[in-house]
């Protein structure tokens, strides 16, 4: 089995979930920011490499959804080279 280098990317946020429910068994991290903004982070078989979606927390559920609408992306972004941009990305959605 391939190996999938998932990073936690040490960042001041609201909080923090391990999930493994991606695609029923892979790694995912969650991100949660103050703002009502965060990502979702994936790296497997399925992904676009190293990958984030930006979500934002929906106030009538309590869930946090995928936005293609915050000016990050209007999709996914795909092909993260490393921890560096990753945090970098992380950082631009912590302060929308």
């Amino acid at each position: 089995m391939e190996q999938y280098n998932l990073p936690k990317i040490e960042i001041e946020c609201e909080e923090f979930t391990d999930h493994t429910d991606s695609f029923f068994k892979y790694p995912r991290h969650e991100y949660h920011f103050a703002n009502g903004y965060g990502a979702s982070v994936v790296h497997n078989k399925y992904s676009y490499g190293l990958e984030l979606a930006v979500v934002k927390h929906n106030k009538k559920t309590g869930s946090w959804d995928l936005d293609y609408e915050s000016g990050i992306t209007d999709d996914v972004i795909g092909y993260i080279n490393g921890k560096e941009e990753l945090e970098k990305i992380l950082i631009r959605i912590s302060n929308l």
